[in-house]
């Protein structure tokens, strides 16, 4: 089952709402108390992400590997 029909057609009710999707997410991030719970978990996958190159020697090597340009 296809939630929007076909990639290769033009959908504007695709597009409309994935404009409303963006919008939703873009002013939750600035009202307060949304903003808040935003902050929270940016907070908490830095820290578990950040976290892990603790783990091995290998896994920060490849985390550095893949951030370099």
């Amino acid at each position: 089952m296809k939630l929007f029909g076909a990639a290769d057609t033009w959908s504007p009710r695709r597009i409309i709402l994935c404009h409303v999707m963006a919008l939703i997410i873009g002013y939750s991030m600035i009202w307060v108390p949304t903003a808040i719970i935003w902050r929270d978990v940016s907070s908490e996958v830095f820290f578990v992400v950040n976290g892990s190159l603790l783990w091995q020697n290998s896994w920060a090597v490849l985390w550095a590997a893949l951030n370099t340009r």
